[in-house]
């Protein structure tokens, strides 16, 4: 038979209390490493963004921002509207990012984002193509879940 003594038992609470201690202290430097990490990708997101819907669509990065309207151009602002939506951007914030006048643009963007992949041919792989690329990029190691939730452009 064991004998624990009343001892023992607070010689056990105080180790467990000091490696919950340590647990909890590790966690916080790490939400605060990540928290860092995140603003420091927040500043640049949109041109990244930008960089790769325009990579996997085929069209030059900087006329990704220009005002031409030509389809492949206006399809790939499309997704990088979505994309920018999904991460909470405000419709005006996203105007700003493709460099159009308001809101408005990005509502209309939004509806026709539904419509062609509903509609035409290729563009849902394209979509999803893009937002695998973009997870990818904001998707250091295993801090998924910290980032970027698993998502999809297809809204439930």
């Amino acid at each position: 038979m064991i004998n624990i003594t009343q001892t023992d038992i607070e010689k056990i609470q105080a180790i467990l209390a000091q490696a919950t201690q340590d647990i909890q202290s590790a966690t916080l430097v790490q939400v605060d490493l990540m928290v860092s990490i995140k603003r420091k990708l927040k500043k640049h997101e949109p041109k990244v963004v930008l960089q790769l819907v325009a990579k996997e669509c085929g069209v030059a990065d900087n006329a990704m921002i220009s005002q031409s309207r030509e389809r492949e151009l206006f399809e790939a602002r499309v997704i990088a509207c979505k994309i920018f939506h999904l991460q909470g951007y405000t419709l005006k914030e996203i105007a700003r990012h493709i460099n159009r006048k308001d809101h408005t643009t990005i509502l209309h963007a939004l509806k026709e984002f539904d419509n062609l992949r509903r509609d035409k041919a290729g563009f849902y792989e394209k979509s999803e193509a893009c937002l695998k690329h973009y997870q990818e990029f904001i998707d250091p190691a295993s801090l998924s879940h910290f980032f970027c939730p698993k998502m999809s452009l297809i809204e439930e």
